[in-house]
């Protein structure tokens, strides 16, 4: 009976440690699966990660600089909620109701190609910019929450572009790892966009350390390295504000575009330089798109 018993014991062991190591395996092979869909969706949405990131210093841009970071980590947990909420949505349209995919994505991409074309008009009609800042005078903390808001609704548009592009490159695997990889990417894009936009509207004030310590040291490399970033950052941040705006109209034409057949067609047409007409297009798209709908909506409003 003992003898019995011993066996029984060592035989539940011995399937335990079997159990442990397949279990063990398994979790190896779903984060080997996680990290490989994470990968690949990062790959295919680089592109409007690019937009995200030239499109967001823009918003941090004109502040004053003690307000820079705070407001740019304001917009990057914008950006986490945005996620929170978009991909949790976009797992279960996927799962019920494919078809409210596009369209809710054409609203959005519509969306983009207005604010892109408002902001050319600001910054090619500056009356019009004049005229706007007449119309609505802010103190300081109401212009701050205003960038704000508008930073994270922008940011909800590109951040659903996003999610939506990185399921499409996992359809086939397991709804948890789905939902693990798109949060893993999510997480990533969040944080090396916002890093590189915290980077970027603090790097005249690097400049300037730059440059006390070349004159306090007598140190004439340090005095030309931090003039020249301060002489050059308010220019980047300009140029970032324009092709931010740019990144607006791509990506919302770029989105639309995919509802006009023949310009597919004829973006193929161009072989090696596919992708690059397939931008211009999509530019010219949104840029149209745009223009359109903003002047019914001035027309709607009056």
């Amino acid at each position: 009976m003992a003898y019995d018993i011993a066996a029984l014991l060592k035989i539940i062991g011995a399937s335990l440690d079997d159990a442990a190591l397949a279990a063990k395996r398994m979790a190896a092979t779903s984060l080997d699966d996680v990290g490989a869909s994470t990968k690949t969706a990062a790959a295919k949405s680089a592109g409007v990660v690019i937009d995200d990131a030239a499109a967001m210093p823009q918003y941090a841009h004109g502040l004053q600089a003690a307000r820079e970071l705070p407001v740019v980590a304001k917009i990057a947990l914008g950006s986490l909620a945005n996620k929170a909420i978009l991909i949790p949505g976009a797992l279960l349209l996927s799962l019920y109701a494919p078809w409210v995919i596009p369209p809710l994505l054409a609203i959005g991409g519509l969306f983009l190609c207005i604010e892109g074309i408002e902001g050319l008009w600001e910054k090619f009609a500056p009356h019009a910019a004049a005229e706007k800042d007449q119309s609505e005078v802010l103190s300081p903390q109401e212009a701050e929450r205003k960038k704000v808001r508008e930073a994270i609704r922008t940011d909800g548009v590109l951040s659903a572009e996003i999610i939506v592009i990185s399921l499409g490159t996992m359809m086939q695997a397991p709804l948890p790892q789905q939902a693990l990889a798109l949060v893993a990417v999510g997480l990533s894009i969040t944080v090396g966009v916002y890093g590189a936009v915290a980077l970027i509207v603090k790097m005249d004030d690097f400049g300037l350390a730059l440059l006390a310590r070349g004159i306090s040291g007598n140190i004439a490399s340090l005095r030309r390295a931090g003039q020249g970033l301060v002489d050059l950052m308010p220019k980047v941040l300009v140029g970032l504000s324009y092709l931010g705006t740019l990144a607006m109209l791509a990506v919302g034409g770029g989105i639309l575009s995919h509802h006009i057949p023949h310009v597919a067609y004829l973006s193929e047409l161009a072989g090696p330089l596919s992708g690059l007409l397939a931008l211009l297009l999509g530019t010219g798209v949104g840029a149209a798109a745009g223009a359109v709908a903003a002047l019914l909506l001035h027309a709607v409003r009056r």
